[in-house]
C-alpha cells in the first residue's frame, strides 16, 4: 500500500495517494508499531503529500513527531537525514528560515554520508537549503546551492522532469526575491519550457 501511495503521489494523484497512504499508515501502526522504520517511512510519505497539497502546518506537526521518533528508533543516517530535510521543507513553506536552516544543517551531512553523487534526494535537499539561506538573506550561499542542485538534477538520467523543473522554479523564486527580473524570467522558462 505504501509503495502504491508513493507512486500516486509522484503522479500528482493526491486524493488517491492520500487514501492509500492513510490505509498503509494505519496498517503499519497496528502491525509494526508507531516507531517501526516502515511506519516512520510511511509517515514521511504522508507528510510529503501534505506539503504537496499546501497543508504545511499539518506536515510540520507530522514531521516534528517523525524526527523525534526516528531519533528514538535509532534509524539509519539516511532515514534521519530524510526526515530532517522534509522538516526543513515544511519550515521553508512557513517562512521559518532560521529553523529550516538548522534542520538542513543537520540533514545534509547525514544524506551526504548515505547517498552517492549525484543523487536526486541529495540535490533536492541542497536546493531546499538554498531556499532557506535566501530567506535568511545569505544570497551568495543560496545562489550557489540552488544552481548547483539544479545542475546536478539535470544530469541524472531517467529522472522525473518535474523534479528538475521544481528546482529551476526555486532558482527563479530566488532571483525574483533578489528583484533580478531577467534571471527570474529565464529560470521560469527552464521550470516551464512549454508555457509561452
Amino acid at each position: 500500500m505504501h509503495g502504491h501511495g508513493r507512486e500516486l503521489l509522484a503522479l500528482g494523484r493526491y486524493d488517491e495517494a492520500e487514501e492509500r497512504l492513510l490505509e498503509a499508515l494505519a496498517r503499519a501502526r497496528r502491525i509494526e508499531g508507531p516507531d517501526h522504520p516502515s511506519t516512520l517511512r510511511t509517515e514521511r510519505s504522508f507528510a510529503t503529500l501534505r506539503l504537496a497539497k499546501g497543508r504545511n502546518e499539518e506536515a510540520l506537526a507530522i514531521l516534528e513527531s517523525n524526527v523525534a521518533a526516528t531519533r528514538r528508533a535509532e534509524e539509519n543516517a539516511h532515514a534521519l537525514g530524510t526526515a530532517l530535510a522534509l522538516l526543513g521543507q515544511a519550515l521553508n513553506a512557513l517562512e521559518r528560515y532560521v529553523e529550516a536552516e538548522a534542520a538542513f544543517g543537520e540533514a545534509l551531512p547525514l544524506i551526504e554520508q548515505a547517498l552517492p553523487e549525484p543523487h536526486p534526494d541529495l540535490a533536492e535537499a541542497r536546493s531546499h537549503r538554498g531556499t532557506a539561506l535566501a530567506g535568511l538573506g545569505r544570497f551568495e550561499d543560496a545562489e550557489s546551492l540552488l544552481i548547483n542542485a539544479y545542475r546536478s538534477l539535470s544530469t541524472i538520467e531517467d529522472l522525473d522532469p518535474e523534479r528538475t523543473a521544481r528546482a529551476a522554479g526555486r532558482v527563479a523564486d530566488f532571483y525574483g526575491r533578489r528583484r533580478d527580473d531577467a534571471e527570474a524570467s529565464a529560470w521560469r522558462e527552464r521550470a516551464h519550457p512549454n508555457t509561452r
